[in-house]
């Protein structure tokens, strides 16, 4: 178990004195490595690897990927079945739960 951010995404990253730094930290939660390596590709996992001296479990990153596609679905579920309208920001809504429910 290690501290995770539960968020890893570009929105939540900075570029200072030339390092990336991860803010945004009030989804931190002591867990799996896996939580925090879902989104990445396969470059960042290994760097992880080599750096962090501990192996990481596909399978689980695919339960962590899975699980945060799922909670989007839910989440566009519950804002489609209420009342809404025809914004920008809706459109915009309407295309993402479109592609998680086909896999995009």
């Amino acid at each position: 178990m290690v501290l995770t951010h539960g968020e890893p995404h570009p929105g939540n990253l900075l570029r200072a004195g030339g390092r990336w730094l991860l803010i945004d930290w009030e989804t931190a939660l002591v867990a799996p490595p896996e939580r925090d390596l879902w989104p990445g590709n396969g470059s960042f996992r290994d760097a992880y690897v080599r750096r962090g001296g501990r192996d990481v479990r596909p399978e689980v990153i695919e339960l962590y990927r899975l699980r945060w596609r799922l909670s989007e679905i839910a989440l566009y579920t519950a804002l489609f079945r209420g009342e809404h309208g025809d914004t920008e920001d809706e459109r915009l809504s309407w295309r993402g739960f479109v592609g998680y429910v086909r896999g995009e």
